[in-house]
């Protein structure tokens, strides 16, 4: 689509694009370099530029984080469709966004299959952490069971933030009641900078399972922890050499 941001310092610096997988509609989402996440919905002949509706939501305001220099190496949102309703959900690093909160690190919104209205942003704790945590990269990986709405969201902690040293986090997105029933650590150190994305997330093939991975490299040994979700809750951590 042909628009603008509506921000200042829009240049992008990532896209994401999704269909969704009971509709005819294709999103756009997009982040700045200044921090703002913007996403472009349309549901048929989207070559009209007319056809697309466009929604844009302050992002991360920690500074260090959003300059032209160092933003380009952070992709802090993604966007996913929940496989049975088609509702999309957009997660985004909030950030140090100054409300004194520690239970605002994440935000995010939904968009449901017959509207073309976004919800209000709402808020994401980080509950492995006491302190308001700043995230430098998002995932998120919807289950791929047609009966299920869930989604996997992954989250690495920024060492630019109040945390001491990076660490993978995850969450479970209940799509039946739009909140998050699980968060749990994952990995309990990884790269001394946060400017690379050493670790991933995945469901199965039929749903039944998801995984979060991650290379830890803080050891002197090539180490990878991983947890998995079995719909119920999430297994020890396991390290692999």
């Amino acid at each position: 689509p042909a628009a603008a941001t509506g921000v200042a310092n829009k240049q992008v610096n990532y896209t994401v694009v999704k269909y969704s997988p009971v509709a005819n509609r294709i999103i756009i989402a997009t982040q700045t370099f200044a921090g703002n996440v913007t996403a472009y919905t349309c549901d048929g002949n989207c070559t009209d530029t007319t056809h697309w509706n466009q929604k844009t939501f302050d992002g991360f305001t920690d500074g260090t984080l959003n300059t032209l220099t160092t933003g380009s190496a952070f992709r802090r949102f993604d966007l996913e469709f929940e496989r049975r309703t088609g509702e999309a959900v957009l997660v985004w690093a909030n950030g140090r966004d100054g409300s004194g909160s520690t239970t605002n690190d994440l935000a995010y919104a939904t968009l449901s299959n017959n509207t073309d209205t976004w919800s209000n942003g709402l808020f994401i704790d980080d509950t492995t952490a006491v302190a308001d945590v700043n995230f430098s990269w998002i995932e998120l990986d919807p289950n791929p069971n047609p009966n299920s709405n869930e989604i996997i969201i992954g989250g690495q902690q920024s060492t630019t933030g109040t945390t001491t040293g990076p660490i993978v986090v995850a969450w479970v997105w209940n799509g039946e009641t739009n909140a998050i029933i699980s968060n749990v650590q994952v990995a309990t150190g990884i790269l001394a900078s946060p400017a690379s994305k050493p670790w991933d997330v995945k469901y199965n093939y039929d749903g039944s399972k998801g995984m979060v991975a991650a290379g830890n490299t803080v050891t002197a040994n090539d180490r990878i922890e991983s947890r998995y979700w079995n719909g119920t809750s999430w297994t020890v951590m396991v390290d692999k050499t």
